[in-house]
């Protein structure tokens, strides 16, 4: 009989869910669904290719810009990618969002200032709302960190991710119709080691 594909019951299931990154490392089975998928190893390999190269990129357009003089939380919003180890993508998405910023496709509410409080926070951003005028720009700026044209669901999962959701629906927050706010549970976690510093 073949024991290793049977179904796992819901409780098996929820524990697998509730471990954090480093739990499921110690237990010796991460990534184990992966051994016999080169494909799938080589598909995860070109996009971590993919999101450091464009971070890269970002990188120096925000050199290029002299983004830290451009506001005084910038420079530390990037020292806390660092001390974390965010990963590329999110780097890429805190970047855009700089930028964005600047550019004025997107502005702070009052009530969404930056924030020193990681846990808190997107690396310091509570919040922001997209300019009523400029979304579709917007939108183009986060569409361009992908190597190929993204969903929507993709879009909407790449700030989720972030943690940052809208207050109202996905479509109004894209027109600048309510705010993307931060929600801790929504957020990725990079485990028990970033999350102790």
């Amino acid at each position: 009989e073949d024991h290793e594909h049977e179904e796992a019951s819901p409780e098996e299931r929820e524990a697998k869910r509730q471990r954090t990154p480093v739990e499921a490392a110690q237990t010796g089975k991460r990534g184990a669904h992966m051994k016999e998928r080169p494909e799938q190893h080589q598909k995860a390999r070109n996009a971590q290719q993919h999101w450091a190269q464009k971070a890269g990129e970002l990188r120096g357009e925000w050199q290029q810009m002299r983004m830290w003089e451009k506001h005084d939380q910038f420079q530390s919003q990037i020292q806390m990618c660092s001390r974390l180890h965010i990963k590329s993508q999110h780097e890429c998405v805190l970047r855009q969002l700089q930028l964005a910023l600047v550019e004025g496709l997107i502005n702070l509410p009052a009530n969404k200032e930056f924030t020193s409080d990681t846990q808190q926070s997107f690396l310091g951003w509570t919040g922001f709302e997209v300019a009523p005028t400029r979304g579709a720009e917007f939108r183009r700026r986060i569409e361009d960190m992908f190597a190929t044209p993204p969903s929507q669901k993709t879009l909407n999962n790449t700030l989720r991710r972030a943690g940052l959701v809208p207050e109202r629906g996905w479509g109004e927050a894209w027109n600048g119709v309510g705010a993307f706010v931060f929600d801790q549970a929504a957020r990725v976690h990079y485990g028990a080691k970033q999350e102790a510093e």
